[in-house]
């Protein structure tokens, strides 16, 4: 059971894996690393 909190964080951190795979590929730092 997955409440709507967890699946929308579930959500958000596979958008964030994709732009970093994205980022990645054009040479860049990972979105999530240069948020910190």
């Amino acid at each position: 059971e997955t409440t709507a909190v967890e699946s929308q964080r579930q959500k958000r951190e596979c958008a964030a894996a994709e732009r970093d795979a994205t980022a990645g590929e054009r040479g860049r730092p990972p979105a999530r690393v240069t948020a910190l």
